[in-house]
């Protein structure tokens, strides 16, 4: 699966620097109409440009469970998202092969202020964490289950914990019908949980010394 997503993108990023996602701004005599085409094969919805976005503009995995969209939510996508650059897929290929979020911009010094490596910088989060994805994710798969148990092994002092919503996929974890419900209240009930744990005041200058 993987070599096949990895081959796929980089096929699409030879052909193309960016990829539309309205196929009414396309029509059928463009040099998109083939991509459109053979990504609706098989596709949930015959709407083209449903299609497109549920297929991650031909990337690799889909973006959504096609059931958890509102009908309106569904006719907006191309409106929500709009067309993508290729040009990223070097950087995510190197993120995917590094198992960490990684700088790009390295010769940049504008992003010097990145770690160049974020895994191996985690134990500066100082604040509570949360990955949530949803069972039926096919965009990052796993993804957030293994970076928690990641950074539960490598940083225990950590505070980062994991929810999985059932039923759900990747971008319908937002702007899904149900989302509001489903997926909110686990991010409502962890803010709560956050305001409500006792914070940390840091010493004021001379606390704890001795008076001359």
């Amino acid at each position: 699966m993987r070599v096949r997503t990895a081959f796929g993108a980089e096929l699409v990023r030879a052909c193309f620097d960016r990829i539309p996602t309205d196929f009414r701004k396309v029509g059928f005599r463009s040099r998109y109409t083939l991509m459109f085409a053979l990504l609706s094969r098989g596709a949930p919805c015959p709407d083209p440009t449903c299609a497109m976005v549920h297929a991650n503009w031909g990337l690799g995995g889909s973006l959504f469970v096609h059931e958890n969209l509102d009908p309106r939510t569904h006719d907006r996508l191309a409106e929500f998202l709009g067309p993508i650059p290729t040009w990223t897929v070097p950087h995510l290929r190197r993120v995917e092969l590094a198992h960490s979020v990684m700088r790009w911009n390295d010769n940049d010094d504008r992003y010097r202020v990145l770690p160049e490596n974020a895994l191996e910088c985690a134990d500066r989060i100082d604040c509570p964490v949360l990955l949530l994805s949803g069972s039926r994710n096919e965009a990052w798969f796993d993804s957030d289950e293994l970076c928690h148990d990641v950074l539960a092994d490598r940083y225990p002092q950590l505070d980062v914990r994991y929810t999985k919503v059932a039923g759900y996929g990747h971008l319908d974890a937002f702007i899904g019908r149900g989302a509001a419900l489903d997926v909110f209240g686990h991010i409502l009930r962890f803010l709560a949980e956050c305001a409500a744990q006792p914070r940390a005041v840091p010493a004021a200058p001379g606390d704890g010394e001795s008076g001359a």
